[in-house]
């Protein structure tokens, strides 16, 4: 199922490869800056029941898709190892035998800085984790040559653009702490990879014996070593955010008062719903907003009730007695929405002037732009309809207080109903335009 870090607008990423295991894609990120530093890989190698990882440089290259400019390019920056589980052989014809192997992998961080939160204290409120994502799939090279060799890897957590579209990966939910740190917190847990291979020799019980692949290594770093983060919730592919996501999202009710809304997934989108005006739903994550620039988008439609009364919501809550920004979206209007804690209950913000009207219960692109402590602005499918200041908004409410990053349905509209397609969100930027 798997929520991706969005790669393309400027999280850091680690280039590795390495040895030795989907569904689902997200949308092209934007084109990164190029790269200029020489970069490399960690080439993974199967043999039998060993993993081994070698680091092969690259030469300056800025890949298609993802690449950040600063990159793990290098075996000081961090190691990979694979302890061997089992292999399990079927009998059988080719296309019909098979043997797979386990091996439990684990990242080993060799860095003075900790990976997978912007969090650079001792205590991260979340974590982003970290992504292992197959640039290049295993290649058979025993026997060889042999056509009709296959290796498959089997049960990978999603798919994303890497180096290009729809690459598998593994995702690790951990935050590593730095090299050095006591307890061994430098390490991640192993996570299970499994791969899979035929059998091909006619009338013989034969498979194949080695095969190589490479990966990249995602993850956030906390600044100064990073200056923006990235995530992202594909709602066609990723199944509950607060299960199914990588990273998760936590799920919970606006008020103390109300009743948790119900949610729903199938392969069109997230469905978030709130029967009557005790209810809400709301999915949040709690990074390190600050008062920085941010900028969120979201591919959202509502239900054909309440003209004029908001259903769905999303934006950013500072911390403390910082400011919260978010769009509102009623059936025939969307824009800046303020929030009243007793009732759980949203209002446009400003009057009519303030808000865009269009048939919301068909999907629009909605993208809120943060720009500092001096305005904010409202998108829709592309184009600039709404702006604000800062300091028209509202002190961060104790309801989302705990999340930087919200999106969900209240109930004030009786039979409020949202249906998700994406969301994803960038702190550190304010987009730089719609």
């Amino acid at each position: 199922m798997a929520n991706r870090l969005a790669i393309g607008t400027a999280p850091v990423v680690l280039l590795l490869a390495l040895a030795a295991c989907s569904e689902g894609g997200s949308p092209a990120p934007k084109s990164p800056p190029p790269i200029t530093q020489t970069i490399g890989v960690i080439t993974g190698t199967v043999v039998g029941n060993q993993m081994t990882a070698t680091y092969t440089p690259m030469g300056a290259q800025a890949a298609a898709y993802g690449a950040s400019p600063t990159i793990y390019g290098d075996p000081t920056k961090a190691r990979v190892t694979g302890f061997f589980l089992n292999t399990v052989d079927v009998v059988g014809p080719p296309g019909v035998g098979s043997r797979t192997w386990t091996f439990s992998v684990s990242i080993h961080n060799l860095m003075a800085a900790t990976q997978g939160s912007n969090y650079a204290g001792a205590a991260a409120l979340d974590s982003t984790g970290l992504f292992l994502g197959f640039t290049q799939l295993p290649t058979v090279t025993l026997p060889s040559p042999c056509a009709s060799c296959a290796v498959n890897v089997v049960g990978t957590m999603g798919t994303a653009n890497f180096t290009a579209p729809n690459q598998p990966y593994y995702w690790y939910p951990n935050r590593v702490q730095a090299a050095g740190t006591a307890g061994g917190k430098d390490s991640t847990p192993g996570v299970t990879w499994t791969f899979k291979t035929n059998s091909w020799n006619p009338g013989v019980t034969d498979t194949v014996h080695a095969f190589t692949f490479q990966l990249y290594v995602n993850a956030i770093w906390p600044a100064p070593g990073q200056t923006q983060w990235s995530v992202s919730y594909n709602g066609t592919a990723d199944s509950a955010p607060e299960s199914q996501a990588e990273p998760r999202w936590t799920r919970f009710t606006s008020t103390n008062s109300a009743t948790l809304g119900v949610e729903s997934w199938s392969p069109a989108g997230l469905v978030a719903s709130a029967t009557n005006n005790t209810r809400s739903v709301y999915f949040g994550r709690r990074d390190s907003l600050g008062t920085n620039s941010a900028v969120m988008d979201a591919t959202v439609k509502v239900a054909n009730v309440a003209a004029g009364v908001p259903q769905a919501a999303f934006g950013f809550a500072e911390p403390g007695t910082g400011r919260q920004m978010f769009v509102v979206i009623a059936s025939d209007r969307v824009g800046f929405g303020n929030f009243a804690q007793n009732s759980g209950n949203w209002t446009f913000q400003g009057g009519l002037f303030y808000e865009y009207f269009l048939d919301a219960t068909q999907a629009h692109s909605y993208r809120l732009r943060k720009i500092g402590t001096t305005s904010v602005a409202l998108c829709v499918d592309g184009t600039q309809r709404v702006t604000r200041t800062y300091g028209q908004q509202q002190q961060t409410r104790l309801s989302f207080a705990q999340s930087s990053t919200v999106f969900g349905v209240d109930g004030n509209a009786g039979n409020s109903s949202s249906t998700w397609t994406a969301v994803s969100w960038t702190i550190g930027s304010d987009g730089g335009g719609c």
